[in-house]
């Protein structure tokens, strides 16, 4: 799964600009790079490069607002219960990707990491980046370490970047996608709850609506 817009409902290096004072001119490049009009690498070092500064401390301030995309929880419980493995394979941060691991369960993140001088941010991300190949090839990885098929590999994103890792997926799906992702996709799912992603997969309703499901706090 990827992240920004996906699992979660903000994109968290936009959000970390509004704190900087920057969201005009990163969402901008955001926006762009999602629909595939930019180069992720290249725009991402961009972006990075205007938080240069940022106290540490913005990042709780964005955790306090980041949200679930609805269902997320469900769709992670359920999946438990399948025995399916999940994993976050995000071009966003480590400070937001790996809270959410937790909270949703899945087993391996593979994400971008933000160098800190001191308290702030230096405006250089970790390298090597995590942009669409990254992605594509982290799913290949746990193809084997898992022993699975191709076919029994499911692939979800929003953004350009995702591309790859949806066609690297037996089940490639774009979810709430920009036009490019939803052209490129098998499947797609347009409506914002990933409850519906089981029946895209072919889960049955009565076993979806039957499910125990326990809410997180």
């Amino acid at each position: 799964f990827d992240l920004d817009s996906t699992l979660i409902e903000i994109e968290g290096l936009d959000e970390l600009a509004r704190e900087a004072g920057c969201y005009d001119a990163v969402a901008q490049i955001t926006e762009s790079a999602m629909r595939g009009e930019l180069d992720f690498t290249a725009s991402f070092t961009k972006r990075v490069a205007l938080l240069r500064g940022l106290p540490r401390s913005a990042v709780a301030q964005v955790m306090a607002r980041l949200k679930l995309t609805p269902g997320a929880d469900f769709l992670f419980q359920f999946f438990r219960s399948k025995g399916i493995e999940s994993a976050i394979l995000s071009g966003g941060f480590d400070f937001f990707a790996e809270p959410v691991a937790s909270r949703l369960g899945a087993g391996t993140v593979v994400c971008n990491r933000l160098q800190w001088d001191g308290e702030l941010a230096s405006g250089a991300p970790v390298l090597p980046i995590v942009g669409a190949e990254r992605k594509a090839s982290a799913l290949r990885d746990l193809r084997d370490q898992l022993s699975v098929s191709f076919h029994a590999t499911i692939g979800v994103g929003d953004g350009a970047n995702d591309i790859p890792l949806i066609r690297e997926a037996g089940a490639g799906i774009a979810f709430h996608a920009k036009p490019k992702v939803r052209e490129a996709a098998p499947l797609a799912l347009d409506r914002r709850d990933l409850r519906l992603l089981l029946l895209l997969l072919g889960f049955d309703w009565n076993e979806i609506s039957e499910f125990s499901f326990e809410p997180i706090a």
